[in-house]
This record gives C-alpha cells, sequence and structure tokens, in this order.
C-alpha cells in the first residue's frame, strides 16, 4: 500500500520495485477487484502516481513473485518531510 501522508497536499511520486515485477495490479477500492495499473513500467520495474491529500492505494503484485523477500532491506530510505497524527478515542467508542 503507498500513502499519501500529507493531508494538505497532493503528491506524484515514482516508486521503483527491485527486482522488477512483470505486472502490477491494483485494488478497487469500490469493488475489492484487481485492476489494471496505469503508470507501471514493467521493463524498469517504476511505478508513477499521483495521490491526492491523505489517499492511499492498494497494490497487489503476482503470484509467485518472492514474498518473502524484503524489498527495503538493502534500500536507503530518505523523506523531505513527515507528518503524523495521533488521537485517542473516547473510551465509549471502544467498549464493544
Amino acid at each position: 500500500m503507498l500513502t499519501n501522508r500529507d493531508y494538505t497536499a497532493s503528491k506524484t511520486l515514482s516508486f521503483n520495485f527491485s527486482p522488477n515485477p512483470a505486472s502490477l495490479t491494483e485494488i478497487s477500492k469500490t469493488t475489492g477487484l484487481e485492476t489494471g495499473v496505469s503508470g507501471y513500467n514493467a521493463a524498469t520495474g517504476i511505478l508513477n502516481l499521483s495521490l491526492s491529500p491523505g489517499e492511499g492505494r492498494l497494490f497487489a503484485l503476482p503470484a509467485g513473485f518472492s514474498p518473502d523477500l524484503n524489498l527495503a532491506a538493502e534500500a536507503t530510505v530518505t523523506a523531505s518531510s513527515s507528518l503524523e497524527s495521533r488521537f485517542v478515542l473516547p473510551d465509549a467508542v471502544c467498549r464493544n
């Protein structure tokens, strides 16, 4: 799942998969079915997409795509900013 943690501004990003999956699908927010993904280049493993403020999108990797492989194990991760929001629900909301 890729998310835009900025709740005020849209973001355009390029996400690089390594190794490159042969295909990539997105899980539809309305039907829950897998749909094609525009913006994914299987030859380069790069997914280009735009996310609205606070938006998240769920993607599915193809069957057999080394699910035990940690794609971030050797990655250098950087960010220009981060925004986190934490809140506590009242007890009445948390009770069953």
